[in-house]
């Protein structure tokens, strides 16, 4: 079977995860690799065995000298749009890092732009929706196994340590709202099968920030058929070790195990075991308009 050819966009934390996943992948092959900083780029093809005839500095030189099928968007988000633009302008199919855009506009237009080439697929990766526990509790609710679901209480806590290349993240002026909240929107819609209709929420700015923005919402959601959510997060660094998070996965399925069959709250229980306290398990959105199953 023919390699699938994958152009990379992005030398960052998860430019790197999808080298290393493709790398991984028989079906996959590395056409090359985009960064804009000389050095970080020379790095990571070296890490990965990327020569240096396919690093390339720019968007628009990957595209045209790669000769890649598909392009993964690993870029910061304000350029998620053009990015994903110019892939489609030359047909090729492109996989992005959420979200898809940084507004309504935005997102429509890409809409447009991949509704006009029917040949290429356009995919959001909401890669929290295949995790097991996800997947267990998405069918336990779509079986009726743990009844009709009448409110959801969600809460999200992650000290983020990790910087970003340029700081784009620590500069954003809503990193939290941008930045994770798709997954966690994304989980709530996957998980009950629900659209969201309604949305109140406000910003929250704990003393203890590092951002240059906003790293937390608490929000109100209503969903169809009567469906309310409440999400509470942050995701700023925490001052001590004490108040790193609690893990959302143990949380909810614990939650989730109060009011089901004694068979399902114990498979649950079981896959849904933490992994690292470090990394709830949370995910989220695309536009509203835009709907998979």
């Amino acid at each position: 079977m023919e390699t699938l050819k994958v152009l990379v966009l992005g030398t960052g934390f998860f430019g790197k995860n999808w080298l290393r996943e493709l790398s991984a992948c028989g079906d996959c092959e590395v056409a090359g690799l985009v960064g804009k900083h000389p050095e970080l780029l020379a790095t990571a093809g070296e890490e990965f065995g990327v020569p240096a005839a396919r690093q390339f500095a720019t968007i628009a030189d990957g595209l045209d000298r790669a000769g890649a099928q598909t392009v993964v968007v690993a870029l910061p988000e304000m350029v998620h749009k053009d990015a994903i633009l110019a892939a489609l302008g030359r047909g090729l199919h492109v996989l992005t890092e959420k979200p898809l855009a940084m507004t309504m506009a935005e997102a429509r237009e890409i809409v447009r732009a991949a509704r006009g080439l029917p040949a290429s697929v356009v995919m959001v990766d909401q890669n929290y929706r295949w995790r097991p526990q996800t997947r267990t509790l998405r069918q336990a609710v779509r079986d009726g196994r743990i009844g009709r679901i009448g409110s959801i209480a969600y809460e999200y806590r992650q000290p983020i340590t990790r910087t970003t290349t340029d700081a784009w993240r620590e500069k954003m002026p809503h990193p939290f709202l941008h930045d994770m909240a798709p997954h966690h929107f994304d989980l709530l819609r996957a998980c009950t099968g629900l659209e969201c209709e309604q949305v109140m929420a406000r910003g929250v700015r704990p003393a203890w920030n590092w951002y240059q923005g906003v790293p937390g919402v608490d929000a109100i959601l209503s969903f169809e058929r009567g469906v309310s959510a409440t999400l509470r997060s942050c995701s700023a660094r925490a001052r001590a070790a004490s108040s790193v998070a609690r893990d959302t996965s143990a949380m909810a399925a614990s939650t989730v195990a109060r009011s089901a069959p004694s068979s399902v709250a114990s498979r649950l229980r079981k896959r849904w075991r933490p992994v690292s306290s470090r990394r709830p398990y949370a995910v989220a959105t695309a536009p509203a308009s835009l709907r998979w199953e």
